[in-house]
Order: structure tokens, then C-alpha cells, then sequence
């Protein structure tokens, strides 16, 4: 595709639209992932959805430098993550020989038998022993995905008979019987190319529970993202009991990048907070970030996604969770939090 810069755009501080006039976002078909360039800055802007109109964009990140009114842009399509723009044949003879470069680098990098696709495994934790029907393992991808696997296992004891899961969609389960057999310590093999779009929940539901389940399951979900932008989900923060303010969660974790946090997703395995809301905190290096940045986890709410201001980790800083509040009435028990992340160049 060619560099794409009809019209002009306006950005506002700490805003994530970007306006346009006489744009043509839509007839150009932007995506989620590609990369804009404002005039007379060197640093891109990450596009977070596909264009919805002509003449609006959201970005991934809020804009940090001052208003610009009516300025020139360009929009390229990013390589995945590495911020190496498609540049088009139609431009000039040294655009043509990046594109050659770019094909040789794929080329090269398939023959040693890289694979097309960065792969990706996140993991959800079921307390106790599986309750027939229980629904449990909720996550929200960010970014359009395909998940391959998903592979069931325990540490504990095996299960008396077969101990089968299924997976939801959207609240649409797809019938594919995860399957854990008699006296066995992990699921059969099973190869899945189940769509996820952006902002659709998954869960999972145990289908078939035997006398003797076993107890305390982990779920590893392979995955990849079919949309150029890439959310990482590299850890997650657990505690198994109820909500104390002050507990501290997720000791001493760092981020395998350098990775902006701009959300979670959090789930309570047994009871969620009731009487009041429970509130969590972010930690880097062990204290509060400045303007704190803090997660609201309503009352009554199991599980559920919420944004946050663009935090910033690098490969070196511990990040950590602080429990602020509890629920007045229950406090909330068995939290998961799952950060959602994109990995970035400080």
C-alpha cells in the first residue's frame, strides 16, 4: 500500500482521537495497528481500531505533545511490532528496495523455519474442585486474535473419569470439548483456529465433572493476533484468599520488554467484592506512580475489563499490585489481574 496523507488532521493534548479533515480513513481502509506520523514528529502513533469514519481515528496511546491544528501526517502499515513501515513500489526506486529488503528478511527468516505467526500463551487458574457448569477462565483480548490450543493440566491429583471443558466466544460456546482422560494429569492434544475479534470476552465451563475431579486447574491458552497490533499478556497477579487492604500482589515481577500497561483484566475465582467496590493499585519499583493509577473493581462484579493512563515499565523496574479497598460487606476472594501491555521503545 502506499503512504497515506489525504488532508489534514488535528490532535488535542492527552487525547487518543485524532481529527481529520478531508481525510478518507475509511475509504482507505486503516486498521488496527497501523502507524501514524504527524508532521515534524520522528515518533509514530499507534492507530488502536479500524477506522470507523472518514474523518476520526483512536489511537493506542493519548497524544503527549501540544494541540496541533490542521497539520500534514502520514499513515504507513506497520511490519507486527517493529515499527518498520511498508513502503510501496509506486513511491520512489529506493522505496522499491526497502520493500525488497523487508521481503528478503521474511524470506530468510522462513526458511529457518520461523513461523509467520507470534504465538503467544496466557494462562487462567480454576480454584478447587471443577462444579459442573461452572463457568471460569474469563479473558478479553484486546487485539483480533485466533486461539490454537488450549491445554488443561494439574499439579494436584487426576480425575476418576474424563473431565471435559468447553470454550465461549462472546457468551457463544463452541462445542469443542476439552478433554482431560481418566486418571490423567493433563488434556489431550487438540488443534483449534477459534476467531476472537477485539473486545470479545472467552471463558471456559467444565461440561462433563466425574465423582473425583481433581482440583485446582490451570488453562494454557495459545493464541496469536491477526491484527498488526499486538497486546502481551506476559503475567498475572493472584491471590487465592480474600482482599486485605494493603496485601501486596504479584511480588517481584518484571517485564520481559520495555511495556506500557493501558489496562487489565481481572477476575474473581470464588466471590467478588459486595458492600463497596474494591479498588487496586499499580506499584513500580514498590511505591505509587506519581499520579496514582488505580483500577475501581465494582461490587457484585466477577470479572471485567478496565483502561488506565499509559504507564510506562521498563525491563528493570518490579512491578507490583496494592490492595486500597475491599468490599464493606465481602471482601472479594481468589483476584486474578491479567495487565495488558504493548511492548514500546523507551
Amino acid at each position: 500500500m502506499s503512504i497515506i496523507n489525504d488532508g489534514k488532521i488535528s490532535l488535542t493534548t492527552a487525547s487518543g482521537t485524532v481529527t481529520g479533515t478531508d481525510t478518507l480513513f475509511l475509504t482507505r481502509l486503516i486498521e488496527s495497528g497501523y502507524l501514524l506520523y504527524p508532521e515534524g514528529y520522528p515518533d509514530p502513533l499507534h492507530v488502536l481500531s479500524d477506522a470507523a469514519s472518514e474523518t476520526s481515528l483512536t489511537l493506542l496511546e493519548d497524544w503527549n505533545g501540544p494541540n496541533e491544528t490542521l497539520i500534514n501526517y502520514e499513515i504507513v502499515k506497520d511490519f507486527y511490532d517493529y515499527e518498520i513501515p511498508v513502503l510501496s513500489p509506486d513511491q520512489t526506486e529506493t522505496a522499491y528496495k526497502i520493500n525488497t529488503a523487508h521481503q528478503r528478511i521474511i524470506d530468510a527468516l522462513n526458511s529457518l523455519g520461523a513461523s509467520p505467526t507470534k504465538k503467544q500463551i496466557t494462562t487462567k487458574i480454576f480454584i478447587g474442585e471443577p462444579v459442573l457448569n461452572q463457568e471460569w477462565g474469563f479473558l478479553k483480548f484486546t487485539p483480533d486474535v485466533v486461539i490454537s490450543k488450549i491445554r488443561l493440566y494439574t499439579d494436584n491429583f487426576a480425575p476418576d473419569g474424563q473431565l471435559i471443558a468447553d470454550l465461549a466466544v462472546d457468551g457463544t460456546y463452541q462445542s469443542i470439548n476439552i478433554t482431560v482422560p481418566v486418571n490423567n494429569l493433563w488434556s489431550l492434544d487438540n488443534t483449534l483456529a477459534t476467531t476472537v475479534d477485539a473486545g470479545e470476552f472467552v471463558k471456559l465451563k467444565w461440561t462433563t465433572v466425574p465423582a473425583m475431579p481433581g482440583s485446582n486447574w490451570f488453562a494454557e491458552i495459545t493464541w496469536y493476533a491477526v491484527t498488526p497490533l499486538i497486546t502481551r499478556y506476559d503475567c498475572l497477579a493472584f491471590l487465592m484468599g480474600d482482599l486485605e487492604v494493603g496485601r501486596i500482589l504479584g511480588q517481584g515481577y518484571k517485564y520481559p520488554v520495555a511495556s506500557k500497561l493501558f489496562g487489565i483484566h481481572y477476575e474473581f475465582t470464588q466471590n467478588p467484592p459486595l458492600g463497596s467496590d474494591a479498588i487496586i493499585e499499580v506499584y513500580r519499583n514498590g511505591a505509587g506512580i506519581g499520579t496514582p493509577v488505580t483500577f475501581t473493581l465494582p461490587a457484585g462484579q466477577l470479572y471485567g475489563y478496565l483502561t488506565c493512563s499509559q504507564t510506562s515499565f521498563i525491563t528493570t523496574d518490579i512491578q507490583t499490585w496494592r490492595v486500597n479497598q475491599i468490599g464493606s460487606v465481602v471482601p472479594g476472594t481468589g483476584l486474578i489481574i491479567t495487565p495488558h501491555t504493548y511492548q514500546y521503545t523507551p
